[in-house]
């Protein structure tokens, strides 16, 4: 079987972000961004100044699915 070298996986931290470094994660515009977010906004709660906080993004991430490319540490 071989192995393809050229798929690399993108390591991505739990930390505050923005919504553009979000959007980046997630390889989405801004807007699409915001519209899936806005989707789970009771859970995740709202937004605190231009940052979404730790827990935030901790929830983001679960209740979001990740692209198949990106590990969380």
């Amino acid at each position: 079987m071989e192995t393809h070298e050229s798929f690399k996986k993108r390591v991505v931290s739990i930390r505050d972000y923005k919504l553009k470094e979000l959007a980046d994660v997630y390889k989405v515009s801004q807007y699409m961004m915001r519209k899936r977010i806005k989707q789970h906004i009771k859970k995740i709660g709202k937004l605190k100044g231009y940052y979404f906080d730790y827990d935030q993004v901790k929830k983001i991430f679960e209740l979001i699915q990740l692209p198949s490319d990106v590990v969380v540490v």
